[in-house]
């Protein structure tokens, strides 16, 4: 559930803030923590 949660909030900010570049590593770092 929490990985659903995570990725909810990664779409969000993807919409929000379109450099995939930037949000992308973090999310990976994110996930790798889980």
């Amino acid at each position: 559930m929490k990985k659903v949660l995570v990725t909810s909030i990664f779409l969000f900010f993807l919409s929000c803030i379109p450099k995939m570049d930037i949000i992308y590593p973090i999310y990976i770092t994110i996930v790798k923590s889980l």
